[in-house]
């Protein structure tokens, strides 16, 4: 992938399928309800206005119908990358696709219910591009590719206050079913990087959110009631949410509802404060646990140790070991190839 670009999606045309055909499969699925119309508000919105984040619900259906998806196709693709600045001025790229590494993050929007929040969190369900022509006057007949997720969208639960003041993570939850953000379409363009969810465990799975849906790998007929923001998965990661950055845009962190102190946690840690000592040791008690420390004796109580058993026994962790899944995972379906000429075109031709 270029490092110039922010993401990349394959334009193959290899893997496509007639959408009211898709569609009418998977008529029952809860995660296709109303795909269509807010397919065309994305697309809209993205034709309309390019530099400018919103779902398009402010488009009537005459206005929507205006918008021409060429041939019905919509086209697959497994992979999303996406390059990133960290914190200290240097290039990332995660990889992000529906089966694994499937949780992604954004900028909250101004208007969301989690505003207060700075990030928004969302699932990658399929990874897809269309090609498109807006049927106006005036307006090109060429047709114009667009790349976009289908996202099933997290909010922030209300209930559990996280960060580090808190000295929690943050806590995420699926927006429900019934709720008409529960699924949705992102630019990929907007997605910061790929972010770390942990499910929480001890709240179980739900009870029903969702019935088998595309939305769920297969074999898959829950899902985990609650999740945490794992902001301790890499140094960047820390630092977007600590803030401060030298290669991240600045944006404001909250400091109030999800990140304020509240009675219950400023009283555990006052009653965990109660066992550290209050005085500094003296001279004297330093050095006393100085000879400790330096006395010969100890030396003899030491395990001997055998050099070249790691060798012989080996790692059993080791990451050599072939995974058990690698002959079930094919080529990446609908990825480009660079081939020598567009080797030489980025500059890969040189290192």
């Amino acid at each position: 992938t270029p490092p110039e670009v922010h993401f990349h999606i394959s334009m193959s045309r290899n893997f496509h399928c007639n959408l009211p055909t898709w569609l009418g499969e998977h008529a029952g699925d809860p995660a296709v309800a109303d795909f269509l119309p807010k397919l065309r508000e994305h697309l809209l919105s993205r034709v309309l206005h390019p530099t400018w984040s919103g779902n398009g619900s402010e488009y009537n259906a005459q206005e929507r119908s205006k918008l021409l998806i060429v041939n019905n196709r919509l086209y697959r693709h497994k992979v999303l990358r996406i390059n990133y600045t960290s914190y200290d001025l240097r290039r990332g790229q995660d990889s992000m696709n529906p089966r694994t590494h499937a949780d992604i993050m954004m900028l909250a929007a101004e208007d969301s219910v989690d505003a207060d929040h700075t990030f928004s969190y969302a699932r990658v369900i399929g990874v897809f591009h269309v090609d498109v022509v807006h049927n106006v006057a005036g307006a090109s007949s060429t047709p114009v590719p667009i790349s976009f997720l289908w996202v099933r969208n997290f909010r922030l639960d209300r209930t559990f206050k996280g960060g580090f003041r808190k000295r929690r993570l943050h806590r995420i939850e699926f927006v429900p079913e019934a709720d008409p953000g529960a699924f949705g379409f992102v630019n990929p363009d907007e997605v910061i990087r790929g972010c770390h969810l942990i499910p929480a465990f001890a709240h179980g799975p739900t009870e029903r959110v969702l019935q088998q849906s595309l939305a769920r790998q297969k074999g898959e007929f829950d899902d985990w009631k609650y999740h945490y923001v794992n902001f301790f998965v890499d140094r960047d990661m820390f630092m977007r949410y600590l803030g401060g950055g030298v290669g991240h845009y600045q944006v404001t962190l909250p400091e109030d509802n999800t990140e304020g102190p509240d009675e219950n946690t400023s009283a555990a840690h006052e009653s965990e404060d109660e066992d550290l000592p209050d005085d500094p040791p003296t001279p004297e008690e330093e050095a006393a646990l100085l000879d400790e420390e330096l006395d010969p004796e100890d030396d003899d109580n030491e395990p001997e140790v055998l050099q070249g058993d790691d060798d012989e026994d080996g790692d059993p962790w080791s990451e050599d070991e072939p995974d058990e899944e690698e002959d079930d995972l094919g080529p990446e379906d609908g990825e480009d190839v660079i081939g020598e000429p567009m080797a030489a075109q980025l500059g890969y031709d040189e290192l």
